[in-house]
């Protein structure tokens, strides 16, 4: 019942931030339809509402902006003309995180129900990109690979309200109880801006999906699997 509670309070909550964010944006061409699907439920299009897409489809899209000090090529910071340090703008992209649970085939799973996603991005999953394309030829590999993807994963939509609510676990979709995998963590601390799962705490929450709830992470929950080299 409590999480159904918090489900029913941050839905509503969250349709409501759509339709206010994208209210200002205009549709030219076919009729737009009269209803959204968002997280799973079919709410009321109001004038102007972008429909979110898939999960898949988001994480290919979604960009994360932030400000890090502009630097001269010897690796200075830059100050302008009044001494403060010149900030420039850099992007976070989360497509390979899309790519790689498509390519282990857990795109029916995500598609065939709502889910949330915990994001890694392109910058932390590209090194190991080489690693997971030797691994995933053989069947060990593949299973360390998707285990560790999958984990990223839970099949139920949760708001970050209510990772909020208290301290405790869940499964994924890399295992259940009957399974006997470890569960991820989550703690409600005491500053209710921050939330950590498995200690990761997350960059973004409440990214809104057709089918799902995504949000970023700057680490994998879990190691993530590497090849090991000879000498």
């Amino acid at each position: 019942k409590m999480r159904t509670k918090y489900l029913s309070r941050a839905f509503m909550t969250a349709t409501a931030v759509v339709a206010l964010a994208t209210g200002a944006s205009t549709q030219t061409g076919a009729e737009e339809p009269a209803t959204c699907m968002v997280v799973g439920q079919e709410v009321q299009r109001q004038a102007g509402m972008e429909c979110p897409t898939d999960v898949l489809t988001t994480l290919r899209s979604h960009v994360f902006e932030y400000l890090v000090p502009k630097l001269d090529e010897k690796g200075y910071p830059v100050h302008n003309d009044e001494g403060a340090i010149e900030m420039e703008v850099r992007e976070k992209r989360y497509t390979l995180m899309a790519d790689l649970l498509e390519a282990l085939g857990l795109k029916a799973a995500i598609d065939g129900g709502t889910v949330t996603v915990f994001a890694v991005s392109d910058d932390v999953l590209k090194p190991a990109l080489d690693d997971f394309g030797e691994l995933l030829m053989e069947d060990e590999g593949r299973r360390l690979v998707f285990a560790a993807m999958a984990k990223h994963v839970i099949d139920e939509p949760l708001y970050a309200d209510w990772f909020r609510s208290a301290n405790g676990q869940i499964w994924t979709l890399a295992g259940n109880w009957k399974s006997k995998t470890s569960p991820l963590h989550f703690y409600a601390l005491q500053d209710p801006s921050r939330i950590e799962i498995n200690s990761i705490p997350l960059k973004e929450s409440d990214i809104l999906a057709s089918n799902g709830i995504v949000h970023t992470i700057d680490s994998p929950l879990v190691s993530l699997p590497m090849i090991e080299t000879e000498g």
